[in-house]
Order: structure tokens, then sequence, then C-alpha cells
């Protein structure tokens, strides 16, 4: 459902644990949310903004991530 959130983790090579933990929450569970299974809370959109900026170093802007 993310497609350019999703293009940008395989990108700066973040795996769905990498994710997971960033989040606090289990694999399958990271899973549920990058597919838009479950809620994607803006608190979590914006840590995932950051787990980019850190691995990439540039800022994505969220709507540019979530659009």
């Amino acid at each position: 459902m993310y497609n350019n959130l999703k293009a940008e983790l395989v990108r700066y090579r973040i795996s769905n644990i990498e994710v997971a933990k960033t989040l606090g929450i289990t694999e399958g569970t990271a899973s549920l949310k990058l597919n838009g299974k479950a809620n994607l809370r803006l608190e979590e959109a914006f840590m995932l903004q950051d787990l980019i900026t850190e691995k990439s170093g540039i800022v994505i802007p969220i709507e540019e991530l979530f659009k």
C-alpha cells in the first residue's frame, strides 16, 4: 500500500526486522503495517522517516513517503 515508503526501504536496504525494531513491534506486525493491513500511526510514520534519514543521510518528506 505504501509503495514509495517500501521503495525507499529497499533502496537503503532496510529490512522488516529493522523496521520492527525501530517501531518496537514484531516483524509480522511490521509487515502488516507496511502492507496496509494494519494501521500505521502517525508517530510510527515519523519513526520510519527518521530511520530512512539515518540510513540515507537525506530527509525525504513524509508527503513523498506516503503518497
